[in-house]
């Protein structure tokens, strides 16, 4: 392996003071649903060095060395450069971590806009970032949420990364990692860690871009039993809530898909029945659970839903279980719902269902001796 340049092509002290005293430092965006909800989220809030620690990542609290540097300065010296492997979009600046061992950077963001939606019908999060390193070296960088009561407890989280060097094909590169689900019920904060760790050598080469936190509020309604038995099957109903409301008044809808989330060793999906008008088109894709088209289209009507499927589970063992229905059209034109004007919306939703053992044969006599007796009595009476 080529051996890393050091000390790497540093700007003078001197510029690079001048430089963050001119940078124009861009505010915290205003925190809303299906936005990105990270401040400084691609380390462009402020001059990029060139590797060399700077303190230049405005709304992150950084300890270690994690800054903000230039692809143009960085990369003659073994970072980064704009040709290698990472986003489409990159922008100036990366994330990187100077010569400390270990570099973090945390944000708390605050949820209060969203309370509505994550302890009523759900609110669905994404976190996403480009995560990489150098060559054959193993430094990472791993992006990780927190997600905290009111209480500043921890109620649950999620992560991404690290890239490993095999991954990456041991070149230097950032690969694209995103983790999903639902947020915890009683979450009102979130707070965002980016850790970039040194495992070898002098330079700290986890590297990051692109990073992103968005939370989606449930749009489908899901109708299914409060408890089933063992060996019972269920149906779970989706719809659509309010599809034309809004911007889409006025629209005509011509396609659904999603997909479905749920543990297979407790229920198992058993049939996929697609509601009326609907064709099934299930078949036709691979990369989507149960999907749909109507020809020629569903004009808007002032409905309250659309029905989209009915699930029939067959119930495996006892416990709880939860049902979700999710998409990403952003990345697939087969999911979420296709308007005729040529959106795409994503479909979020979910169900929990109480699954209870088979009752002994001793409790269906003593239940059939209790029926009898009711019967005797108002027989009596």
């Amino acid at each position: 392996m080529t051996p890393k340049i050091f000390p790497r092509h540093a700007l003078g002290a001197a510029l690079l003071v001048a430089l963050l005293s001119v940078a124009s430092f861009v505010p915290a965006a205003h925190a809303a649903w299906n936005t990105n909800l990270i401040v400084n989220a691609g380390a462009e809030d402020a001059v990029g060095g060139d590797g060399t620690f700077a303190s230049n990542l405005p709304g992150w609290n950084v300890t270690g060395e994690l800054t903000a540097i230039d692809y143009s300065l960085g990369c003659p010296g073994g970072y980064p450069c704009l040709t290698d492997p990472g986003p489409s979009d990159p922008g100036l600046n990366h994330f990187g971590s100077g010569y400390a061992a270990s570099s973090r950077g945390t944000q708390t963001i605050d949820l209060s806009f969203a309370q509505g939606g994550i302890n009523g019908a759900g609110a669905y999060y994404s976190l996403s970032g480009w995560l990489g390193g150098y060559a054959s070296q193993t430094d990472n960088a791993i992006l990780s949420v927190s997600f905290l009561n009111a209480s500043n407890q921890v109620i649950g989280g999620s992560g991404v990364g690290p890239v490993s060097a095999a991954e990456r094909g041991n070149a230097t590169a950032m690969l694209y990692r995103e983790a999903t689900g639902w947020m915890p019920a009683g979450t009102t904060s979130a707070q965002v860690e980016l850790l970039m760790t040194r495992t070898g050598g002098t330079s700290n080469d986890g590297y990051a871009d692109n990073l992103a936190l968005s939370l989606a509020p449930a749009n489908v309604v899901m109708t299914a039993p409060g408890q089933a038995a063992v060996g019972a099957s269920f149906d779970v109903t989706v719809a659509v809530m309010s599809p034309f409301a809004s911007g889409y008044s006025g629209d005509e809808l011509l396609a659904f898909g999603f997909d479905l989330g749920f543990d297979p060793a407790l229920v198992s999906l058993t049939g996929v029945s697609v509601a009326g008008p609907w064709d099934d088109d299930s078949g036709y894709f691979s990369d989507v659970a149960v999907a749909g088209s109507v020809f020629e289209s569903i004009a808007d009507a002032d409905q309250g839903t659309v029905d989209l499927a009915t699930l029939t589970f067959k119930v495996l063992a006892e416990g709880d279980v939860l049902i979700d229905v999710h998409s990403d059209a952003a990345g697939n034109l087969n999911e979420g719902l296709t308007y005729g004007l040529g959106d795409n919306v994503d479909l979020y939703g979910r169900a929990s269902v109480v699954l209870s053992p088979v009752p002994e044969p001793g409790e269906w006599l003593m239940m059939s001796a209790g029926l009898l007796l009711l019967a005797l009595r108002r027989r009596r009476n």
